[in-house]
């Protein structure tokens, strides 16, 4: 139903190069369309991590060429994207701003809570080596003091 939406939210950093664009140019949606205000591009409100130094090409593997685009497995991302979807609906949606940004207060300390809670959970296990398939927890084990020894 993108022929249809208000907002279209990217995760970006090229994550969804592969299959979103013909989507929406085909939706013929101008309020999606990806300099529209109701397109909204998360990356480009996050600190991306391993951004490369040097050119890279498909060659090399599964590499990003505008840094790590799995950033929300980082919880405290999640505060940095809810604002982001906070800022663009009160943009498009003034009349119901104050009602986005209660909720975006209500997540925040909520989410707070929880970052605390996973923090100590976690506490006993940093600096530990963790293996994963696909390079998708480099946030996650920033945020946790986790090592990640190899995908």
């Amino acid at each position: 139903m993108l022929n249809q939406a208000d907002v279209l939210i990217e995760g970006g950093a090229e994550l969804e190069v592969g299959w979103l664009p013909p989507l929406v140019n085909g939706a013929r949606n101008n309020k999606i369309l990806s300099d529209a205000p109701g397109h909204v591009i998360l990356s480009r409100s996050i600190q991306l991590l391993e951004v490369p130094t040097s050119p890279v090409d498909r060659s090399m593997g599964d590499v990003h060429p505008f840094g790590n685009p799995h950033f929300s497995v980082d919880p405290a991302n999640g505060k940095i994207i809810a604002a982001r979807l906070v800022e663009t609906f009160s943009q498009l949606d003034a009349a119901n701003a104050a009602f986005y940004q209660a909720n975006l207060q209500k997540f925040n300390e909520r989410l707070d809570k929880k970052l605390a809670e996973w923090t100590k959970l976690l506490e006993p296990f940093r600096g530990t080596k963790v293996v994963s398939y696909h390079k998708s927890f480099v946030y996650f084990t920033e945020r946790f003091g986790l090592e990640l020894a190899g995908t």
